[in-house]
């Protein structure tokens, strides 16, 4: 018994032993794998971090690119745009060149038939010339042969001429001779004559110079009748003249305005044409952002992506808002434009109506030049038969009486060259300043029959 009580004990002991052994193996491990898996998790929290480290680049690099690619659309909708317009242009171009090749073609073929009847008739023309000028070769002929007859009897006639010529010398000597007897008492008489003369000139000067004194007061009166109606007309002449003269500067102060508020209106045109182009391209881009919006909203349709899609709706919400903004501004902007053009239509109408009243004017301003013309021709032709049959005396009376305007007192006492030369003057220096017509209220009717309109042809017809 004592036997089985010490081999139940020593198997009790070992048992224990064992399983103190295998405890401790135990916790060898546990220690073991701990250290392992502390090294592991340290491990998998560096690969952690360098992961989320690789997952924010990452993400940088897609929003990066996300806007490089919205740049890129935007940048490619603009080429699209503007090659389109060069691709319009040049359809344009291509058009206009083939109007430009068939109206050239069109042109050609009448030039060659303007040429081949042209050359029938240059052909016809040539015939008949060489037609003519047989038949003037005949004449020729004909002239030549009757030259030769009129040589033949110019000898003969000069042969009589040659025997007449010393019968003519014979009888010059026979007729100076009785010239000398004829002078002798030809001077004999010129003496008696030449006191007969000079008494017959006293009693005509006597009796001319009672005539003259009766002829001058009629004269006189009718020059300063004439001048004082001269002067009338002349002051009206010069008083319309000025009106219109200040009318022409009214005229042409207002073209000028005209033409500056032109070419502002051109610049606020081409400027607002500008922005509304440029408008146009943004409403384009907005449209396209619009339209791949929309695809990328039908392409986000999980859960995970509702954040994505409301922040997307909400920029297609500001989307709208802009693209609304825009059409209006559009439309104010087209309104402005249609206000622009029609001012710009009433410009130019204002323009020709103006252009039309100057051609006017200055047609006037021709007919009044040539009608001053003509009273100064008939002023200088007065004056100067005044000149030559008015003395010494009434011309310095007419001077003093100050009533020539037009023409100067100075030219009255001058000879009727200098009389010419101021009257000229005085009309290069009116002629400029007249702008309208002045026919038959200011000139006499008498001056319409007047052909010369210068001074100089005036005198030569004189």
């Amino acid at each position: 018994m004592a036997k089985k009580k010490s081999k139940k004990s020593s198997k009790k002991k070992s048992q224990k032993k064992q399983k103190k052994q295998q405890k401790e193996e135990k916790n060898e491990l546990l220690e073991v794998d701990k250290e392992l898996y502390e090294i592991q998790i340290t491990d998998l929290n560096g690969k952690l971090k360098r992961l989320n480290e690789q997952c924010a680049d990452l993400q940088a690099e897609n929003v990066a690119i996300k806007e490089t690619l919205a740049q890129l659309d935007e940048d490619r909708a603009d080429v699209i745009a503007y090659l389109k317009q060069i691709l319009k242009s040049k359809v344009d171009e291509i058009a206009d060149l083939l109007d430009k090749v068939n109206a050239l073609q069109q042109t050609r073929e009448q030039e060659n038939v303007e040429f081949l009847d042209k050359f029938g008739n240059k052909e016809n023309q040539l015939q008949k010339m060489k037609e003519q000028l047989t038949t003037e070769i005949n004449l020729l002929n004909g002239k030549l042969n009757v030259l030769d007859e009129f040589r033949a009897q110019r000898e003969d006639l000069m042969k009589q001429f040659q025997i007449q010529e010393e019968a003519q010398k014979h009888q010059e000597v026979r007729h100076q001779e009785t010239l000398h007897n004829i002078e002798k008492g030809f001077i004999l008489k010129k003496l008696y004559l030449k006191k007969e003369v000079e008494e017959r000139l006293i009693k005509l000067s006597e009796d001319f110079q009672t005539m003259m004194q009766s002829k001058i007061d009629s004269t006189t009166k009718t020059a300063i009748i004439e001048n004082s109606a001269l002067r009338n007309e002349m002051n009206k002449i010069m008083e319309t003249c000025k009106e219109l003269i200040r009318e022409n500067t009214d005229l042409k102060s207002s073209d000028r305005l005209l033409k500056i508020k032109h070419t502002s209106l051109k610049e606020e045109l081409d400027e607002s044409i500008r922005k509304y182009n440029r408008q146009k391209q943004a409403l384009q881009a907005s449209m396209l952002e619009n339209e791949q919006l929309k695809i990328t909203i039908s392409k986000l349709d999980s859960d995970s992506h509702l954040k994505k899609i409301q922040d997307l709706n909400k920029k297609l919400d500001i989307c709208k808002i802009n693209l609304k903004k825009q059409i209006t501004i559009n439309e104010e902007l087209e309104n402005k434009v249609n206000c622009w053009q029609a001012r710009e239509n009433d410009l130019n109408k204002k323009l020709s109506e103006t252009t039309i009243r100057l051609e006017n004017i200055e047609k006037v301003i021709q007919n009044a030049a040539t009608v001053i013309k003509n009273a100064v021709l008939l002023i200088q032709t007065t004056y100067r038969t005044r000149s030559q049959t008015i003395p010494h005396q009434l011309r310095h009376l007419a001077a003093d009486s100050s009533l020539i305007l037009v023409i100067p007192a100075a030219t009255l006492t001058a000879t009727s060259n200098n009389f010419r030369q101021s009257a000229s003057c005085i009309y290069r220096k009116h002629s400029k300043k007249l702008r309208s017509i002045v026919c038959q209220h200011v000139v006499p009717k008498r001056l319409w029959h007047l052909e010369a309109t210068d001074p100089n042809d005036f005198e030569q017809k004189a």
